[in-house]
């Protein structure tokens, strides 16, 4: 027996060791406890430890919530405690964790919310528009005076344009596959599969090659320049930079924005090759067409305002890209989750953003005539 009841004087003995391999004895013993004395008309209760002969972790977690449930209804006093078993009771009670009522949701509770949630972001798009002005300042102080100058555009264009260039054309060759297989099969039920090589042109020219190509270069690019700049603000290496009067922006941000501006691009005019190559590959085989009136249809409907209208946003993209994940490698904080969740922030934010552009400029491409 772990415990004797002794009703008339209104005392409860806890008795024997309470330890780690008398836990289903304690747990019955507890429960035993907690309907004695709910259903009993005393008001108060006195708890005897002295006749316990041994106390661990388990048993005192037990002995703690058990107190802390009858206290809530009765008057409970322990007493008898020896030393070691008080001492290990104060530092389990402090633990002890309370349940606490759920807030009812009212529509004071979800206003509430609302304009925390707006307010935080309405912080943060203040945070980047400073941002953006800030770096805007520094690239025209750097580009349109005689004494500024920019270094590392050359590695950021070998970061994210070169290194890129594999992963980019093989999306690009199989992306023109698949859209020339799926035209092919359509258009071969009306008899008009030579209109595959107009439709794969146009839609590779200034949709897919730029809109692909964007969201690739924002998944490794945006990842790459958050975790870098991160990094080096949880190593300090941004304070010591602004310590020796060297300004980040110029140093470390602006080279990698104009790295971006240059090899975006580029890096759509390799993608259009690949697209176009890809689409070609698979009309010969599910349209029969030849090589030479593919080129030929497609150089007669697809001109160079097609290819320039998909180009004309990767500016756009590039900068996107780049400042979006600036930005997040300078929220960086010194914990250990931060540079992943900020990674994560600025891959998702780029492409979220880079398909609303794209949306953007489609309707406002038509709305043009274009």
């Amino acid at each position: 027996m772990l415990l004797r009841i002794v009703e008339e004087q209104a005392r409860i003995f806890f008795e024997g060791a309470w330890v780690i391999d008398a836990i289903p004895e304690m747990q019955a013993a507890s429960a035993q406890v907690v309907s004695f004395v709910k259903t009993s008309s005393m008001p108060a209760w006195e708890f005897d430890f002295s006749q316990l002969t041994a106390l661990d972790t388990a048993g005192a977690v037990l002995v703690s919530r058990l107190l802390a449930q009858l206290e809530k209804s009765q008057t409970v006093q322990p007493k008898g405690l020896s030393k070691d078993f008080a001492k290990m009771l104060s530092l389990i009670s402090p633990m002890r964790q309370e349940v606490r009522p759920k807030t009812p949701i009212t529509a004071v509770v979800l206003l509430s919310f609302l304009g925390a949630f707006i307010c935080q972001r309405m912080a943060r798009l203040y945070a980047f528009l400073t941002f953006f002005g800030e770096l805007a300042v520094v690239a025209g102080r750097v580009l349109f005076s005689r004494v500024g100058r920019v270094i590392g555009i050359g590695r950021a264009i070998e970061e994210t344009g070169v290194n890129a260039l594999s992963i980019v054309g093989l999306m690009a060759f199989l992306v023109g596959i698949v859209l020339a297989y799926q035209l092919s099969d359509q258009l071969s039920h009306y008899g008009a599969s030579i209109f595959l090589v107009d439709v794969a042109g146009v839609a590779i020219f200034r949709e897919f090659s730029p809109l692909i190509t964007a969201i690739i270069v924002a998944g490794r690019t945006a990842t790459a320049f958050t975790a870098a700049i991160g990094t080096m603000k949880v190593s300090e290496e941004i304070a010591a930079l602004n310590t020796m009067g060297i300004s980040p922006f110029e140093r470390l941000i602006l080279p990698k924005v104009l790295g971006l501006l240059c090899a975006l691009p580029l890096l759509t005019i390799w993608s259009d090759i690949f697209g176009v190559l890809g689409s070609m590959v698979m009309a010969s085989w599910s349209a029969h067409l030849t090589t030479g009136q593919f080129l030929e249809r497609f150089s007669q409907v697809v001109g160079v305002r097609q290819l320039l209208l998909g180009l004309m946003k990767t500016p756009i993209f590039a900068l996107v890209i780049a400042s979006i994940g600036c930005f997040q490698g300078l929220l960086v904080q010194a914990t250990a989750e931060s540079i992943g969740g900020q990674t994560t922030r600025a891959a998702v934010q780029s492409i979220f953003f880079i398909i609303v552009l794209d949306a953007a400029f489609s309707v406002f491409f038509t709305l043009l005539g274009w």
